[in-house]
């Protein structure tokens, strides 16, 4: 039985180890030559909290309360973004924020009922 490493097969997988051996040096060297990546601050669990329960929210409230406390937009400009009055925006970010009050920290849904 002949050898597998002899003849033309023998030389195509020399070819393609040598080749495989190749590439993974030029992607080390680049590694090398671009350095560490950038440190991504740890998360908070407070920000996961809050990313989940405004998950949770209806989409009505979850679009004004990003827009309006995320990205700082004023009620006036949400207004114009979404096409609805100002008037329900700032409905839409009460309730928005009593839901989210509520998700996250279930006591002060307790609160909040038996004050108001």
């Amino acid at each position: 039985m002949p050898c597998p490493s002899s003849g033309s097969a023998g030389v195509a997988m020399k070819n393609l180890a040598v080749d495989g051996l190749r590439r993974a040096r030029r992607r080390l060297a680049v590694l090398a030559r671009l350095g560490p990546g950038p440190v991504a601050p740890p998360i908070s669990v407070e920000r996961v909290a809050l990313a989940e329960a405004l998950r949770m929210l209806p989409r009505s409230y979850r679009q004004v309360i990003v827009l309006h406390h995320l990205l700082e937009l004023p009620v006036e400009q949400v207004a114009r973004e979404l096409g609805i009055p100002t008037g329900t925006v700032k409905s839409r970010l009460s309730r928005g924020r009593r839901a989210l009050a509520a998700r996250l920290d279930p006591a002060a849904e307790e609160v909040a009922t038996t004050d108001g």
